[in-house]
Formats: C-alpha cells, structure tokens, sequence
C-alpha cells in the first residue's frame, strides 16, 4: 500500500534473498508486529548462520520450538542475549531500540563495522528530538543507525525507542543495515 511504499524494495529484496517469506497467500502484512523468535530468523539467514543445536540457555526456548535453532545460532554469534532471569521472551515483539541493538550487532558480526566503532557514536549527536529518552544500553546503537541513514524512512524528526517494529520497518533496517 501507499503507506508501506517505502519499505517495498526492502521487502523484494529480503524475500528475493530467502531471507523472508511472507505470511502465506503472497501476503507479507507490512503493518504486523515482528515477535524476537521471527526477528532472530531473520537475522540469522540475513547473516548466513546456519541453525545451532539448541543447548537449553532459556527457560522459554524448548528445542523443539522452531525458533530454537535461529535462537542459539544468535546468541552463539552474539546478536542477541536474553532477559535477566534466564529467559529470551520469543513470543514478545519487539521494541526500535531493540532492533537498533539487534541490527548493529549484526553489522559487527558481519564485520561492516568494530563494536569499539559503534561505541564512539553518542546520543548527544543525534537530531531526534526524543534521543533523551534512548536507553544507555541502546544509545551506541541507535546513534550509529541514525548516522548510517538506517532510519530514514521510518524515523525522521523523533526515535520513538519503545515503539514496536512493524514488518515493513523490520525489512527497511535490516536491508539497510546489511544489504545497503
């Protein structure tokens, strides 16, 4: 749809790759959230990980789930860790300033940037008018996105860090965090 137009080549592109296929029927459901069991997948193929034998490190992740393949794959390449107390919470969707985490791990992981490069970029810089309200843990992050032009088309005057990633945003910042 119009409202979804900028998130259309990402989506060709991602889907092009393998990397997502949709919710059946050649629909993709642009305006749908993303849990993190989904935005581990994709994640995973985006940076061509194989699945990982599941070693039980959470208390919500069964090795029969089909996510628990991409969940270990994750963690063993360090793009994601889970919640204190044990758990990865796969069913939850997820947050931008999680994405924005997620997204520049797997920039480091891919080797198209250091973590010691990520850490220089601060939210003093930012031109979000909301980058007070970043989390510390996510600032590094969001920051280097933002300088990247990751979030162009999705976040333009203010960040919204608690907001949830809808599918059409999840395509545009993994695509241009990886593939641009």
């Amino acid at each position: 749809t119009e409202e979804f137009a900028y998130a259309e080549m990402a989506i060709k592109e991602l889907a092009k790759k393998g990397i997502i296929n949709g919710m059946g029927g050649g629909i993709y459901a642009p305006q749908g959230n993303l849990t993190r069991a989904q935005i581990t997948k994709i994640m995973v193929e985006s940076l061509g990980h194989q699945e990982a034998e599941y070693k039980g490190g959470f208390s919500d992740v069964n090795a029969s789930d089909w996510f628990a393949g991409y969940v270990q794959a994750a963690v063993d390449a360090g793009i994601f860790i889970g919640y204190p107390g044990g758990t990865f919470n796969p069913d939850q969707v997820i947050s931008r300033q999680e994405m924005a985490v997620v997204a520049a791990r797997g920039a480091i992981d891919s080797g198209m940037v250091t973590a010691e490069m990520v850490e220089k970029f601060v939210m003093e810089k930012s031109d979000y008018a909301d980058k007070a309200v970043v989390p510390v843990w996510a600032a590094n992050e969001v920051a280097w996105l933002e300088a990247q032009g990751v979030f162009a088309e999705i976040a333009v005057e203010t960040f919204e860090p608690f907001r949830t990633v809808n599918r059409a945003e999840a395509a545009v910042i993994v695509f241009n965090t990886l593939f641009k």
